[in-house]
């Protein structure tokens, strides 16, 4: 690793993840195209991304809500057309975004006013008003809110060696070159030239690639493996429209 020069090219924005991610190239790239580099970059990000349950790196969401309105903001009730509604008086004062975790909101607009950012509040995974309710109909008339917002969990500090290692590999599979031995080998016996390999099926099920920075990046955001992000229901979030 001592002869190869790491360069660091500006970073891609992956479309799913939003967020940019960057790139520590830990194998010599001086005579690929930046055409090659551009598409092992773009395949090691979306496999991280996928692998990591599909919840890493911020994005930016500009979403309409019509939270419902309820009578006097009593328990919550389901009215006859099937629709639940805010009832209880707390909910009332807030909107539950669809979009998890929620990291900062950038503008909140109701009834096409612009809101101070002093008139709410992010509370968690909701968006709390201050001071008052939330406007609510229950119609089809055009929605009283839109929030402006990022969410998302941000990119960690060892991003770009993970996406660069996994780049490295495609690359070398790219140019039908060999790669170095895989580091799911589980034990080798060097003289007699035996490596045992840790199963490809149980690498799947684990959410892993065998190579031990991207696998350590995946254990770092997805220690569970989930397969996607978690998501949020309740019987009285305000319909949302994007």
């Amino acid at each position: 690793m001592s002869d190869v020069e790491v360069i660091d090219p500006e970073p891609l924005v992956v479309e799913n993840a939003c967020e940019e991610w960057p790139v520590t190239w830990l194998c010599d790239v001086t005579d690929k195209t930046p055409e090659q580099l551009a598409a092992a970059q773009q395949a090691a990000i979306q496999m991280l991304w996928s692998y990591g349950g599909r919840h890493v790196g911020r994005c930016t969401y500009v979403e309409s809500y019509w939270p419902p309105c309820a009578s006097g903001c009593g328990g919550p009730w389901k009215s006859s057309d099937g629709h639940w509604h805010n009832g209880n008086l707390h909910d009332c004062c807030r909107i539950l975004l669809a979009q998890q975790p929620p990291a900062e909101i950038l503008s909140v607009n109701e009834w096409g006013t612009v809101l101070d950012p002093e008139a709410y509040a992010l509370d968690g995974a909701y968006l709390r008003r201050r001071g008052a309710c939330w406007s609510c109909v229950d119609d089809c008339t055009d929605p009283p809110v839109t929030v402006e917002y990022t969410a998302g969990f941000p990119l960690p500090g060892t991003t770009g060696l993970a996406v660069g290692e996994v780049a490295c590999e495609i690359l070398h599979a790219m140019e039908g070159g060999l790669c170095k031995l895989p580091s799911r080998a589980i034990s080798i016996t060097r003289q007699g030239v035996t490596v045992q390999l840790a199963s490809v099926d149980d690498l799947t099920k684990q959410n892993r690639l065998g190579l031990p920075l991207a696998d350590a990046w995946l254990q770092l955001v997805n220690p569970n493996a989930l397969t996607t992000r978690s998501k949020v229901f309740s019987p009285d979030l305000a319909r949302r429209g994007a």
